[in-house]
């Protein structure tokens, strides 16, 4: 028994994308994290503003001395302190961290739309998935059906004597094989119904028909696309700047650092009474420059570039990914378009063959062997016509998500669309103020993030010319391989057994 019930009101993929958006617990995880992201944006931009601190201390002092004067002396002291940091000049440091949070942050909202590009091809995948199952899972129960018929008509043959009783053995173990055969399509439609749930959050009831076919661009114009509009790839491009100004970032941690000073402090004029203290007021300038690490910032240099040329080939390795898998989806969506409908001219070919065999049978002019073999071959029929239209629907819709063109309005879906840029907390505007507006343009001018050049091979080739393969003209030669007139690469050699003088000798078979 299937896992889900059936309402009375059928839903459409509109309805199941509306549903999946509201509530996919993934869509709404990546929306937290682009927000999070955000947030490093403030980070870097209040690096250039002051920083206040302050500090206070009870210290408890107890002493003694000899002497004339000697003694003990005790008692508890307070002192704090206040202290106002102003950064000037980082000669590209924050900079370098304002390029790594920008970069950070757009990686992030390329993730939240790989995200959503994804929630859509998996909602129209599960929805298809039902739809598939459920059609094979029918096409098996009529099988099935079909053989009981079989079985029942083989048996009032054998009791006129018109059949065997093998024939009825063989009849029955075909209806116990497509039996057990539906049982395992249930299962399998019951296990694309849980996924439905996973995705959409309930289970599928009757779901309608779907959609007309998303329109897919000719090849060469989806690959330029793709390299434009792709999430996967904008990821890697946004994560890969990241990692190149980190190497920025790394450059400018040997230069200095000036900044301004200013504070307050009150300090007690003993350690052991607190009734009489000094204040103290200070302000200067802070030069800090790291002289000598051991070879440590050398050496985060060193690898902030080597991970940087990595960043640089993951870029163009995911770009070749999603143009190879931009163009097998393309293929196939292409071939399942031309052969759906032979398909379900075999289909119809295969009732028709198996009305007249029956006809044929009571003439006695069939054997129930026969019946077998041309239900099965109508069940393989139908089977191949349910997963070709299943197939060239999802290689449509994978081809899309691969180029990044996904969107609900293309089934009828009305969703409202995540703004990121809806995410402004209310300080966030006032970060490294009043000084940022000033000192920014200044030590941007320091930021360095040349890079060692490298070579990648860019893979450029928007299709590929199919060979024609060598053509035979009889069926014994496509067999043996024996066409004189043509000449066969020979990818998969035949083993041949050649035997040696003394077996040839001995008339021996074995190879020694």
């Amino acid at each position: 028994m299937a896992l889900f019930s059936v309402p009375a009101k059928a839903e459409n993929l509109a309805e199941a994308l509306e549903k999946a958006y509201a509530e996919n617990p993934s869509l709404s995880a990546q929306r937290a994290r682009t927000r999070a992201a955000d947030e490093l944006k403030t980070q870097a931009n209040a690096a250039y503003g002051p920083s206040i601190d302050a500090t206070g201390n009870y210290i408890y002092t107890r002493q003694s001395s000899n002497g004339l004067f000697g003694g003990i002396n005790e008692g508890g002291a307070t002192d704090y302190t206040v202290t106002l940091n102003q950064p000037f000049f980082t000669f590209g440091r924050l900079a370098a961290g304002q390029n790594i949070a920008r970069a950070q942050r757009l990686a992030e909202r390329e993730s939240l739309r790989l995200a959503e590009q994804t929630l859509i091809a998996e909602t129209v995948l599960v929805y298809v998935g039902v739809q598939r199952d459920l059609a094979l899972y029918g096409a098996r129960l009529q099988i099935a059906a079909l053989l009981d018929e079989q079985f029942e008509i083989t048996k009032r043959r054998f009791e006129l004597r018109a059949s065997t009783v093998t024939d009825v053995e063989q009849v029955d173990n075909q209806r116990q094989i497509a039996r057990a055969l539906a049982e395992e399509a249930l299962a399998t439609l019951e296990a694309s119904a849980n996924e439905y749930r996973r995705i959409v959050g309930k289970y599928p009831g009757e779901l309608e028909p779907l959609p007309t076919t998303p329109i897919l661009p000719q090849l060469e114009e989806l690959l330029r696309i793709a390299d434009q509009t792709s999430p996967q790839i904008g990821v890697a491009a946004f994560s890969e700047n990241a990692a190149r100004q980190l190497v920025a970032l790394r450059r400018a941690e040997r230069m200095p650092t000036v900044s301004g000073i200013a504070g307050a402090r009150r300090i007690p004029a003993t350690p052991f009474d607190d009734s009489r203290r000094a204040l103290q007021g200070f302000a200067g300038i802070s030069i800090t420059m790291p002289v000598y690490r051991g070879g440590a910032l050398g050496s985060r240099i060193r690898e902030a570039s080597e991970l940087a040329q990595a960043a640089r080939f993951d870029r163009e390795e995911v770009r070749r990914g999603v143009r190879s898998d931009a163009s097998s989806n393309w293929a196939q969506a292409q071939a399942a378009r031309r052969v759906a409908p032979i398909y379900q001219e075999a289909v119809q070919s295969g009732q028709e063959a198996l009305l007249n065999a029956r006809r044929q049978e009571t003439a006695g002019l069939r054997t129930s062997r026969e019946i077998i073999d041309i239900t099965n071959d109508l069940l393989n029929a139908r089977i191949n016509a349910i997963n070709a239209a299943a197939n060239g629907y999802t290689a449509s819709v994978l081809t899309l998500f691969e180029a990044g063109l996904l969107d609900p309005a293309m089934f009828s879906a009305r969703v409202e669309p995540y703004d990121p840029d809806g995410y402004d907390p209310f300080f966030a505007g006032f970060a490294g103020l009043p000084l940022r507006p000033v000192l920014a343009p200044i030590d941007r001018i320091f930021v360095e993030d040349r890079l060692d050049d490298i070579v990648i091979y860019y893979e450029n080739a928007y299709g590929w010319e199919v060979p024609q393969p060598p053509v035979v003209d009889t069926a014994d030669e496509a067999l043996t391989g024996e066409n004189k007139d043509t000449e066969y690469p020979d990818i998969f050699p035949t083993p041949r057994f050649v035997p040696n003088a003394e077996s040839q000798a001995s008339g021996s078979d074995s190879l020694d």
